[in-house]
């Protein structure tokens, strides 16, 4: 019966770190995922900044045709004053042409803050590309540091399933069914060790007679208050 508790200990112990092991491995692809979206802010960034560009060029040529138009409107009202016969209708077209050169020149106004502003979307770009570049290095570097150290956890939990496969086989049947429908129903917990009289997992007082029982090692001894297998100090062999 001793060896038999001996070898739940070491059963119990090693469901512990297995437990520890997965918990850590769920937590890989959230680090990755966010070193990804860090990556993908910065190459929004520059996709934005070169949005805003060609949103800046294609407003700028609109622009452009617009200040041609009152170009052209300006000169042919201008042909027109050479055919207006009275004063009403003379003074009605040059107040149309110093409308259109008016209009004209806020045109030529707008095109001279697009080109500036093209020179400084420009420089943002190139800003955000070099920033890019130098994101993209440091956080693939720290992915493959992360990928790496995932490897590593999941050789681990698979070195953690042989050594339970191997202690599995040494446990007879009933303690090991009694084992694993405790371990549902108690946190991953089944086995409680007993502590100076008292359960180290719920903290009940043992009665003395129990403590008797125990000592004796010869059946299965559970806490009267939490249901677990308790056991003594035990020198588990590994």
């Amino acid at each position: 019966m001793i060896t038999q508790i001996e070898e739940l200990i070491k059963l119990q112990n090693v469901d512990k770190e297995i437990i520890k092991t997965k918990k850590q491995l769920k937590e890989f692809p959230k680090l990755i995922k966010e070193i990804e979206d860090k990556i993908a802010r910065s190459i929004q960034i520059v996709e934005n900044a070169k949005k805003r560009l060609v949103e800046n060029q294609t407003s700028r040529k609109k622009l452009e045709l617009d200040v041609e138009e009152y170009k052209n409107k300006i000169r042919e009202k201008k042909l027109a004053l050479n055919s207006i016969k009275t004063n009403k209708e003379y003074s009605a077209m040059i107040a149309e042409i110093e409308f259109m050169e008016k209009k004209k020149e806020e045109a030529e106004e707008k095109v001279i803050q697009s080109l500036i502003e093209t020179d400084e979307i420009q420089e943002e770009i190139k800003k955000a590309e070099e920033e890019r570049a130098k994101v993209k290095t440091v956080y693939e570097k720290e992915k493959e540091e992360i990928l790496k150290q995932q490897k590593e956890v999941e050789s681990h939990l698979k070195e953690l399933e042989e050594e339970r496969a191997k202690i599995v086989d040494f446990i007879d049947e009933e303690y090991l069914k009694l084992y694993t429908e405790l371990g549902k129903t108690r946190g991953g917990i089944p086995l409680s060790k007993v502590v100076n009289g008292f359960c180290s997992e719920c903290y009940m007082k043992i009665r003395p007679q129990v403590l008797v029982e125990l000592k004796k090692g010869k059946d299965v001894i559970t806490c009267e208050n939490c249901g677990r297998i308790l056991y003594l100090e035990v020198e588990v062999k590994e």
